[in-house]
């Protein structure tokens, strides 16, 4: 149904900000309400440096296949509707997309509806195929801003290890709303674009509505309807309420459920146009390592000594970039691992693939050497084989299988049991960390967690095993225990033996709970 511009302002709805967006989106906005433009972006500077390597190689057919599958879902609706679609799903090649979109409208389905591109946006034929050499032939977005200062980064195609041109993948201008306000006053319903500015769809949508050319204050409007999948009622002076579709409520009302956005006013466009190129630049690795408990600031302040350390410094050299970020703070007092847990993100970027393995590479160097507590959040460890290989020469290898023990014992039931004649306490008490005044080591074989408590001052002794009970560490245990753990417990009587406990899973019932993750 075409917008009655005497009864409602004109209603913009977009189905996607990128190319993995749901496929129902569009359909959702098309069928849920009355909506008379759809809008969708599909690209990301991403998709778009991807996409045009497999295009070359001929493994990639130019535009986003899932703008396409989209427009098939929805092609019928939009003919019994009315509805006029603008989407840079074109990417590389609208004009492929289009032809596809011809083809099913004419060939397969028959319908009367007019189809367009915008072309143009491609100007790697201009500015490729390599990157410039000097930073005037190819200037920051922000060079005429004094207050701008690129890193040193932005021009890191300059500096190429062999001294050759840097090869360019490409290069796509973000166009504005002119061409599609032309195909639109020209009769196309579906418009297909290369990459084009986030809000030229809507800006084109609600000029040919209402005011037939561009008026540049009116712009700042229209971009809120952009992202996500909103829908904007925009009104002819630019004013706008920003709502949604559900599935219970298709058109949600003000007072509901919307935003009113009005008083904002825009500006001419710069003489230069926004121009997104992209060049092989780096090889990347990430490194994400843990820590849990006590101290993990000193934690981490050993760990990066450590891999500066032992980084040589030929590989140093040859790095772009080496980051390593803490993130998160361990809460006071935490009630699960989790909440005690924070980690330490490694970022390593190089034009050197052999610089950025070599980052890996020094963590072997402190296998042995790091901090209690230390892990990773990938597991390297494998299956150790049963066998003993000799070898008898160079060329000859002798492996003969493991034997099995000559005598088996079976396993018992392990006792567990709490410390006898525990001390009562009933002096002035405060809250200290447990690792203030005990110390641990802990250990773990498949879903067991095995670990031992100890004060290094003997006169602490008394109090840790009267404290320490198998229903304390329970209540340590704080939102990570679950009722399927089965808990052992040995408090020994002499200080200078550890205390110990050994948590492992409960065999399940038939109707086990959920698990929690």
């Amino acid at each position: 149904m075409l917008r009655d511009p005497e009864s409602r302002p004109v209603k913009v709805a977009n189905c996607s900000g990128y190319h993995g967006d749901p496929a129902y989106e569009m359909y959702r906005q098309a069928t849920l309400g009355e909506v008379d433009f759809i809008t969708g972006d599909y690209l990301a500077e991403v998709n778009l440096a991807k996409n045009a390597q497999a295009r070359r190689a001929r493994k990639h057919p130019g535009y986003e296949e899932t703008a396409w599958q989209r427009l098939q879902r929805i092609i019928d609706v939009i003919a019994e509707k009315g509805i006029r679609i603008v989407i840079n799903g074109g990417a590389l090649d609208p004009k492929a997309l289009a032809i596809e979109v011809a083809a099913l409208i004419l060939d397969e389905k028959r319908l009367d509806l007019r189809v367009a591109y915008v072309s143009g946006g491609d100007l790697y034929p201009q500015v490729g195929p390599n990157m410039p050499t000097t930073k005037e032939e190819l200037q920051h977005l922000g060079s005429g801003n004094p207050s701008v200062v690129p890193s040193e980064l932005t021009y890191a195609f300059m500096n190429a290890p062999d001294g050759r041109p840097t090869p360019m993948i490409s290069a796509h201008a973000y166009l504005g709303a002119r061409g599609i306000v032309e195909g639109l006053r020209r009769g196309a319903q579906i418009i297909i674009c290369g990459r084009v500015a986030d809000a030229s769809p809507v800006i084109a949508a609600a000029c040919i509505c209402y005011w037939g050319k561009l008026y540049f204050d009116k712009y700042p409007i229209d971009i809120l309807v952009a992202p996500g999948f909103p829908i904007a009622d925009i009104e002819e002076d630019g004013t706008c309420t920003i709502t949604h579709q559900t599935p219970w409520n298709p058109r949600t009302s003000l007072m509901d459920d919307g935003v009113r956005v009005s008083g904002i006013r825009g500006s001419p466009p710069p003489p230069t146009t926004k121009l997104a190129v992209f060049y092989p630049g780096a090889y990347e690795a990430e490194i994400l390592l843990n820590a849990t408990g006590y101290a993990t600031a000193q934690k981490w302040d050993l760990l990066e000594k450590q891999i500066r350390h032992f980084l040589p410094a030929s590989v140093a050299n040859d790095l772009d970039t080496l980051e390593l970020q803490r993130v998160g703070a361990p809460e006071p007092n935490p009630s699960s691992q989790l909440k005690s847990t924070i980690y330490m993100r490694i970022f390593v970027a190089s034009r050197s693939a052999p610089a950025v393995a070599a980052v890996s590479k020094t963590m072997e160097n402190i296998a042995h050497k790091h901090f209690s507590g230390f892990h990773a959040t990938l597991d390297m460890r494998t299956a150790i084989p049963e066998k003993i290989n000799i070898l008898e020469d160079r060329s000859k290898v002798a492996s003969f299988d493991i034997p099995r023990p000559c005598q088996y014992v079976s396993l018992e039931p392990r006792e567990t049991y709490d410390p006898t004649s525990p001390t009562v306490y009933n002096g002035p008490t405060k809250d200290i960390r447990l690792g203030d005044i005990a110390l641990a080591r802990s250990g773990d074989k498949g879903a067991n967690l095995n670990f031992g408590i100890f004060v290094p001052n003997p006169t602490h002794w008394d109090w840790l095993r009267s404290f320490m009970t198998t229903s304390q560490m329970q209540a340590l245990t704080g939102d990570d225990w679950d009722d399927l753990l089965y808990r052992e417990s040995r408090i020994p009587t002499h200080p200078r033996c550890p205390l110990r406990y050994i948590r492992h899973p409960r065999p399940r019932s038939k109707q086990p709970k959920p698990a929690r993750w």
